[in-house]
């Protein structure tokens, strides 16, 4: 009868009935209320099946009588006044599974015992029976328990990965502006100073070249603004190919080398990005500075060709070369290493009697 009442608690059947407001029962416990009668009224019963294998009746009444006492006490708060049941709510939803596990471990204990003394298992398996829906749900709850568990150690190993991943990242970043500052070191070096460098050839000449020298301090207050918002800007890398047609014009003015630039690549520069583009023109002064100070060459090519999704820059003289070995530690030639480094740029140096070579290779997204 009690597990047919609980039945019909779960499924809503006493949802249709009107409850006092004033009382702590409502459509939302009954199954909690009934959990608790059922507990008191089946120690009668109980006892009546068992009695005749009981050895020490006693103290199984005793002990009855206990479970039966704290489960009515529990039943009657349920019909005390709302606001009482209220703060009671949380302490009896505990009730409930501490007082079903003692009630379940009590009736499978003594039927147990009633098996063995009388050699009676339908009780034992009548209890069996009756109990298995709580005992599923106990399974149950411990499953999804354990599942919780699981997920939460997930969440807090992902967590920890997180944690460790935005240390990374702001390490990276610290050695990010560790690189900006040598980033700006190297731009003062190789757009400033080579273009006053530049500048100065100008100056240095017979002839009245103060226009040509002028031009190029304009260009230099420019760098200095572009270098200080420390951003390349796009509209500057998109006249790379110009940029570097002046800076050949430029060289072959004031220089008895003769500097030639071809492009073979339908101006595949545009296929960079601006960062590339910036570090392309910038390893590519920086190779012709070296061919002017250092080669004896009578002339310097500048080519550039695509294919096989990537750009292929050749700088090369025909001077008397250097030892690549020994002769590499030049602050121009370290600049070009780590800015090859940092793009992952291809790099290749190679020097002879007849002249130096330099290949870089860019790959780009087609």
């Amino acid at each position: 009868m009690n597990a047919l009442l609980l039945f019909l608690a779960c499924i809503g059947y006493f949802d249709t009935f009107g409850y006092p407001e004033s009382i702590g029962l409502s459509a939302s416990n009954p199954a909690g209320f009934l959990n608790f009668l059922r507990n008191v009224t089946f120690h009668p019963l109980g006892y009546f099946i068992v009695a005749g294998s009981l050895k020490k009746r006693n103290y199984y009444l005793i002990a009855a009588g206990i479970l039966m006492l704290i489960n009515l006490v529990v039943a009657i708060c349920y019909l005390a006044d709302a606001s009482v049941y209220a703060r009671l709510d949380g302490s009896i939803t505990h009730l409930i599974i501490i007082l079903t596990n003692v009630n379940i471990l009590w009736v499978i204990y003594h039927a147990y015992l009633h098996l063995r003394r009388s050699g009676k298992g339908w009780y034992l398996i009548a209890s069996i029976v009756m109990l298995l829906p709580h005992a599923i749900r106990y399974v149950l709850d411990f499953a999804f328990s354990y599942i919780a568990f699981l997920q939460l150690k997930k969440k807090l190993i992902l967590k920890s990965e997180a944690d460790k991943r935005v240390l990374q990242v702001s390490q990276s970043l610290n050695e990010l502006d560790l690189n900006e500052i040598k980033k700006i070191g190297r731009n003062l070096h190789d757009q400033v100073g080579n273009i006053l460098a530049s500048a100065l050839g100008y100056l240095n000449m017979n002839e009245n070249r103060k226009a040509k020298a002028k031009n190029l301090i304009e260009i230099v207050i420019w760098e200095i603004r572009l270098i200080s918002h420390n951003i390349v800007k796009q509209d500057a890398g998109e006249f790379i190919t110009w940029h570097i047609n002046q800076l050949i014009e430029r060289m072959n003015d004031f220089s008895v080398i003769n500097y030639y630039f071809k492009d073979y690549s339908d101006d595949g520069l545009r296929k960079l990005n601006a960062i590339e583009k910036q570090n392309v023109y910038n390893i590519i002064q920086e190779l012709l500075t070296n061919v002017l100070k250092c080669s004896k060459a009578t002339d310097a090519f500048v080519e550039i060709f695509d294919g096989e999704g990537k750009l292929r820059i050749n700088v090369e003289d025909n001077g008397i070369g250097f030892n690549t070995e020994t002769d590499h530690k030049g602050s121009g030639l370290q600049n070009i290493r780590s800015r090859v480094e940092i793009l992952a740029f291809y790099y290749i140096l190679e020097s002879t009697d007849k002249g130096v070579t330099a290949l870089i290779e860019v790959n780009y997204e087609n």
